[in-house]
């Protein structure tokens, strides 16, 4: 007789849900830095900085050594690196063990705010600035920045029912609870009572 041996295989690469939330902050985390980091272009009248985009200028990629372009380039290089943070959430929430398909949901949201960010970034400065567009800008922002902090905040806890990532809870009781003190011993049948004393 030939037994059928089953060939091991490579240990699955997880992600738990801790080091999911992990990947979370970051995204919030690096979401304040744009939003700092644009606030610090608005403020300094540097939105004009690098007259051209994606690039700074039409035939040089990086800013020149005055003021205003550095701030204007420095807010294009964080939203670089937002890039790259949220495209590692996004891997992180296909390895999470269990998987959460509203986390999956929440860290695509996060790569299409940012594309759709940067674009919007691009026709403000084509447009010189226009109030309307900065202000697009400004609340797209501002939403990405809440979807990273609600996939932040979901955690094993608050899974929909049926995950199984959800934690059990203890069923409730029905009727009245069960008195802490014995009960009192009823007389078995046949037996005869004591006579009360007179």
């Amino acid at each position: 007789m030939t037994s059928s041996a089953t060939a091991p295989t490579a240990p699955r690469l997880a992600v738990s849900p801790k080091l999911f939330t992990r990947f979370a902050l970051a995204s919030f985390i690096a979401l304040g830095l744009i939003v700092i980091s644009g606030a610090a272009v608005r403020l300094t009248g540097s939105g004009l900085g690098c007259p051209d985009w994606p690039s700074c200028y039409q035939h040089q990629l990086t800013a020149s050594d005055n003021l205003h372009p550095i701030i204007e380039f420095g807010n294009r290089m964080v939203t670089i690196a937002l890039v790259i943070v949220f495209a590692a959430t996004v891997v992180a929430a296909y390895l999470r063990t269990p998987k959460r398909r509203d986390l999956i949901w929440l860290s695509w949201a996060l790569i299409a705010g940012v594309v759709g960010d940067a674009v919007i970034g691009g026709i403000v400065v084509y447009t010189k600035l226009n109030p309307y567009l900065v202000m697009v800008h400004m609340w797209f922002s501002l939403a990405m920045l809440a979807v990273a902090r609600r996939a932040a905040r979901l955690r094993a806890r608050s899974a929909p029912p049926g995950c199984p990532g959800r934690k059990a809870t203890r069923p409730e009781q029905s009727g009245p609870r069960r008195s802490a003190a014995p009960l009192a011993r009823r007389p078995r049948r046949g037996s005869v009572p004591a006579p009360r004393r007179r």
